[in-house]
């Protein structure tokens, strides 16, 4: 029995070539060293069995009838770069042999050889494909792990901006858990939309932040309990840049920064801060917005005090095609269980 270190981690092989002869000595190198092998008379036959079986190396003749075993070679490559190629040649020319390594060989064996120089061709070559493995593994190791903790990093991140703008709600009773309402209202709605986990996720995220840009904004204008004055309005219409601003740094939370500076253009283009309009404002916005108007509408603010849900409802489906997408106040009044005869219900909603 040979003390080859790979007969443990059944090494398969596939040796091409169109001569019977050849093959049968292949074989019984290979299988005398404990290699697993198997043979194909033609770059066909090769295809064809490699379909059925995974192999670590191939070794193939160059010139065969039909597809030659450069040929073979770039197919190979093509479908499976991580199977090691050595070139078996009867020509003493050294253009094809370089082409064959520039092809991606990892070794060439001139013909007729010994049976040393097929054993240790094969053992450099699985040396040198194991090496590659280990470095590629490495390199999707270190991806992962660089991408697991940017993903702490952003949550973190998350966390505390929304511990932030829950903190910045807390100082005013009347819009406390303003984002937490806002947020289940927009992800159920999204959910009823079908919409994928990760959009849903970026959804629930935006509506957790969509008023953090109201940092920016002052107290005095915010807490007015009578009618702003038109340079007040800008200023409180700058928020949803103010919160992509904020949260710009993180490159992660572009899609999320979208919804958000978005959050309050209308359907008809006449909202801010851009003027855009119908399917240019991303899903996620024009969802956000339904929800963030049903809450403001049935909580007290300082200039009002609180509508019952029914009288939001009505309001939200007046202006469908206009500030709402009609498909969203569809999916969110589904969402909310509003049907036609329903129409008794008041009271704020639970959040």
């Amino acid at each position: 029995m040979s003390s080859n270190p790979h007969i443990s981690e059944k090494i398969r092989i596939l040796a091409v070539d169109d001569e019977e002869a050849i093959r049968t000595i292949l074989k019984t190198i290979l299988e005398g060293e404990g290699y697993l092998c198997d043979t194909a008379a033609s770059a066909d036959e090769a295809i064809s069995r490699m379909r059925e079986n995974n192999y670590d190396l191939i070794l193939t003749d160059i010139m065969m009838p039909g597809m030659s075993g450069i040929e073979l070679l770039e197919l190979i490559r093509e479908r499976d770069d991580e199977i090691a190629v050595i070139m078996l040649t009867a020509m003493n020319d050294i253009d094809i042999s370089i082409r064959a390594l520039k092809s991606g060989a990892y070794d060439y064996i001139s013909k007729p050889f010994r049976p040393d120089d097929v054993t240790i061709s094969i053992e450099m070559a699985l040396q040198k494909r194991a090496l590659i493995l280990e470095n590629r593994d490495y390199q999707r190791n270190l991806e992962k792990k660089v991408l697991e903790q940017s993903r702490k990093i952003q949550a973190s991140f998350i966390k505390s901006i929304e511990a932030l703008a829950r903190t910045l709600e807390a100082k005013d009773p009347e819009t406390r858990d303003h984002s937490l309402r806002v947020t289940e209202y927009s992800v159920r709605t999204a959910e009823e939309m079908g919409l994928s986990p990760a959009e849903i996720e970026n959804i629930r995220v935006a509506a957790a932040l969509h008023d953090i840009g109201k940092i920016g904004i002052s107290d005095v204008i915010l807490d007015k309990n009578r009618s702003l004055r038109e340079e007040e309005v800008e200023h409180i219409q700058r928020h949803p840049l103010i919160a992509a601003e904020i949260l710009g740094p993180i490159d992660e939370l572009k899609e999320i920064i979208q919804l958000i500076k978005y959050h309050h253009e209308n359907y008809d283009g006449s909202g801010y801060p851009t003027g855009i309009a119908g399917e240019e404002i991303p899903l996620g916005s024009r969802i956000i917005a339904v929800a963030d108007t049903f809450d403001a509408i049935t909580s007290t603010r300082p200039y009002r005090k609180a509508k019952t849900e029914l009288y939001a409802v009505e309001e939200i489906k007046k202006y469908a095609g206009s500030q709402f997408d009609p498909d969203v106040i569809a999916a969110f009044l589904r969402a909310m269980g509003y049907e036609v005869s329903k129409r008794e219900r008041k009271g704020p909603v639970s959040g």
